[in-house]
């Protein structure tokens, strides 16, 4: 076997790992090691030879979210086109990360609150304050709305969404279509919405 095919299929195994743990772990936080190996469909000490314990598991779904989260943000383009538009495509790529960022909220946030997943969280920045800025200066959105109360708006909204198709009280394309219209009129300013 060539050591590309190797690092191909050890790449394939850790994303294996990393995904079967959001799942069980966004699920039931207290889930054993040994219940994520079954999810993975890799025998515990495979997992073990990835993770050597639940702490180092956690850290590699912290440094998973941080680059999925950074790619996600790179993909929906905030600087293209109208605000309207950039704040659509950003609720549609945090959506998909539902899972896996209400999982390390809920883990980091109960008792960790100095967690490195916090400071690198906000070494990025926050993604959406150049958006929001954009259309409260624009006129895209209603201005009687400040900043704060859009970014706590927006993330109620996609993580609600989240919640109900995870639950399975709603199927995912009807949700995320009432996700971004319950956005755009929330957002939108008394001349859009008359």
């Amino acid at each position: 076997m060539s050591i590309e095919a190797e690092s191909g299929t050890r790449a394939r195994t850790r994303r294996a790992i990393l995904d079967a743990a959001v799942t069980v772990l966004s699920e039931r936080r207290t889930a054993s090691m040994s219940e994520i190996a079954d999810a993975a469909n890799v025998a515990r000490s495979t997992l073990h030879r990835y993770f050597a314990d639940r702490a180092e598991l956690i850290e590699a779904l912290v440094d998973n979210a941080i680059a999925r989260g950074s790619a996600a943000v790179q993909e929906a383009a905030l600087d293209k086109g109208p605000a309207t538009d950039a704040i659509r495509r950003l609720a549609l790529a945090y959506f998909d990360l539902g899972p896996l960022m209400t999982f390390l909220w809920q883990e980091l946030s109960l008792d960790q609150e100095d967690h490195p997943f916090w400071q690198k969280m906000e070494a990025q920045g926050d993604p959406m304050t150049e958006v929001v800025e954009r259309g409260l200066a624009d006129g895209s959105f209603d201005p009687a709305f400040e900043a704060e109360w859009i970014r706590h708006m927006f993330w109620a909204v996609v993580f609600s969404t989240w919640e109900l198709v995870s639950d399975g009280r709603m199927a995912r394309q009807p949700a995320i279509s009432a996700m971004l219209r319950t956005i755009e009129k929330a957002l939108a300013t008394e001349a859009a919405g008359a």
